[in-house]
């Protein structure tokens, strides 16, 4: 995948995220009248929101770091860059991968079943289209998981067995290991605090639409009410 291609992966994956946070938050207000199958349907969108966020973090991330060897940074990490394997960025994505799968297979089967519902009771374009890519993106999801979910168990257990770095970093073996898992950690807090920003600037802009109607509403009924008790003028 060239560089193109990253960039648009990675605005995908980032927009997607966004709008799944945002309609969580949307809602999120509403779910003290829901019912369970609708409160599983928000924490599972904002579940999947989460994951996407993890994924996007820990790419830049890396990237971060790659970039950083490549300049010769120097200071007081300078080590711990330098003692990363050639291919530390396989052992980070298997980490990440193997955090965040499930949740998104979980997540997007219950996305996948509640879009053919609302499908099923009001047939248009969107709906079908929100089924369509809800399924087509969870067979992926699982099918991808068959594949890959052996070789990431692979390198993450390589990883901590020690087997992972070169003989000449053995010694400093521990070093980049744990560098992995913090960048995998710093990707997941990160992507905890977007999540939940997200979803609250969400709630507060709708609870203010849904209170601005209130008060049209509430001026509307009071103008009808004073029209009412006003005698007539013939």
């Amino acid at each position: 995948m060239g560089h193109i291609g990253i960039a648009l992966y990675l605005i995908f994956t980032l927009l997607i995220s966004i709008m799944n946070a945002f309609w969580a938050g949307s809602v999120w207000l509403e779910m003290k009248v829901m019912g369970w199958a609708g409160k599983v349907l928000v924490y599972s969108v904002a579940i999947m929101s989460l994951c996407g966020f993890v994924w996007f973090n820990l790419i830049c991330e890396t990237f971060l770091v790659e970039a950083l060897r490549d300049h010769h940074v120097h200071g007081r990490y300078a080590n711990w860059v330098y003692s990363l394997p050639p291919h530390f960025t396989d052992y980070a994505y298997s980490l990440g991968y193997l955090l965040i799968i499930l949740p998104i297979i979980g997540a997007g089967l219950v996305m996948t079943v509640w879009s053919w519902v609302a499908f099923s009771r009001r047939r248009s374009w969107s709906t079908g289209a929100g089924a369509f890519y809800n399924s087509g993106a969870t067979m992926y999801d699982i099918w991808g998981a068959v594949r890959v979910i052996p070789q990431a168990l692979s390198n993450v257990g390589s990883m901590f067995s020690g087997s992972g770095g070169s003989s000449s970093r053995s010694s400093r073996n521990s070093n980049w290991v744990w560098f992995v898992v913090a960048l995998v950690a710093l990707a997941l807090v990160v992507a905890i605090a977007e999540t939940i920003l997200i979803i609250k600037w969400s709630a507060r802009m709708h609870a203010g639409r849904m209170k601005g109607k209130l008060d049209d509403a509430k001026l509307y009924a009071n103008g009808r009410t004073a029209a009412a008790q006003r005698p007539p003028t013939w």
